[in-house]
């Protein structure tokens, strides 16, 4: 797989939602394959925009109506003393979960009129100097009246029967290649906004996701096969498609790779590896993952003493050496000062089995390397691109 000029990167798209964030808050739909983390990097990015804007996150997902009225009684507060804005809020909106009421509350009767007393959590919403709006699987729901708020919120940014200019609304959305559960939008609900298509992450931006997330608490044996089975950046199992979608088995997602690494690590010792494998990517791709975690490797005292046996064996071999290698060191059976020289073998011979000894090791050891590079300057010259990631 290479990059489709037509559509955009993870992280073009963390700086495209930035730039309008800024700017003038133009409405934005993503698409994009099932599971590759549309929902995560929104989050991610309203989370980063929280630092530079110096404001307090207020997740809606996360508080409970009571506190949300709390931040609304002291939001209000700021208002009425001209205070500069404290909060950001965050509503991610699983659109073929909710119902009309969960946008307008209900109806009340006064002396003279009715109206909808929204909920506290809208209201919140309604008055927020700073915010984003995810509208979690447009093109999944069936309820036209929820379907159609969504929509006013994309156009008009109106929520609960209130327009608040000060919020960005970002709606995602699933490819009709992906499920045949698919709701088609029709013209005006596509009309509403810059339309996007997200491509997966890399392997090794996968990679560094994983690492800054769970540090050792993952079994890094996903990352070693998606990174054996790569080429140019991808893996063919990385993303894959529900073949058939009325057959209760599962298929792989940069989402179901990172539930299978967890569960690998948290049930480690108790026989499950196939079963917990199969149950996340599905049996074909699982049987193809179990072989790689099978693998004979170089013995770590033999690749220790002569790094360059790495070419003489097949790239999954050779990467399941590495793993088994930099567990050994996490583990304490070796000291970093031991395979200094593989290290150094592997910056001017192959970066991509670097990148997975790295992820490996424990931070305090990548510290330690990073430092030893610095005063490297030929080593530093290959592989300081690369360290971003670590």
């Amino acid at each position: 797989m290479t990059h489709d000029i037509w559509n955009i990167t993870p992280e073009k798209l963390r700086e495209y939602i930035k730039a309008k964030y800024k700017g003038r808050k133009g409405s934005i739909i993503v698409k994009g394959a099932i599971g590759i983390g549309k929902s995560s990097l929104v989050e991610q990015v309203a989370r980063e925009l929280c630092e530079e804007f110096n404001l307090q996150l207020v997740h809606l997902n996360e508080i409970s109506d009571e506190e949300a009225y709390q931040i609304y009684l002291d939001l209000q507060k700021r208002i009425q003393r001209n205070l500069p804005p404290k909060y950001f809020v965050f509503w991610s909106v699983p659109l073929p979960n909710i119902s009309v009421v969960d946008f307008l509350g209900k109806l009340c009767e006064g002396e003279d009129y009715v109206s909808w007393k929204p909920p506290i959590k809208i209201k919140l919403l309604q008055r927020a100097k700073h915010g984003i709006v995810f509208l979690d699987e447009l093109n999944m729901v069936r309820e036209q009246e929820v379907r159609h708020l969504a929509q006013r919120l994309l156009l008009d940014k109106e929520i609960g029967g209130m327009r608040n200019p000060n919020l960005l609304v970002i709606a995602c959305c699933n490819r009709a290649t992906d499920t045949m559960h698919v709701e088609e939008l029709g013209s005006r609900g596509k009309n509403r906004g810059c339309i996007l298509e997200m491509e997966p992450y890399t392997i090794q931006q996968f990679a560094s996701y994983i690492k800054n997330k769970y540090g050792q608490r993952f079994d890094y044996s996903v990352i070693g096969f998606l990174l054996s089975t790569s080429k140019q950046g991808y893996s063919p199992y990385f993303v894959t498609l529900d073949e058939n979608e009325d057959i209760l088995e599962n298929f792989a997602t940069p989402r179901s790779w990172e539930a299978l690494g967890c569960d690998l690590y948290d049930c480690r010792g108790l026989g499950l590896d196939e079963p917990i494998a199969r149950g996340h990517l599905g049996r074909e791709i699982a049987i193809k993952f179990i072989a790689f975690r099978q693998i004979k490797p170089i013995p770590p005292k033999d690749l220790m003493k002569k790094p360059e046996l790495l070419e003489t064996v097949k790239p999954e071999v050779a990467i399941y050496s590495i793993i088994v290698l930099g567990e050994g060191v996490n583990q304490g059976n070796f000291d970093l000062k031991d395979i200094k020289k593989v290290i150094r073998w592997l910056v001017f011979n192959n970066r991509s089995y670097l990148m997975m000894l790295l992820t490996v090791l424990d931070r305090k050891y990548n510290r330690e390397i990073i430092q030893d590079f610095t005063w490297d300057k030929e080593v530093w010259k290959q592989i300081e691109k690369m360290i971003q990631y670590f």
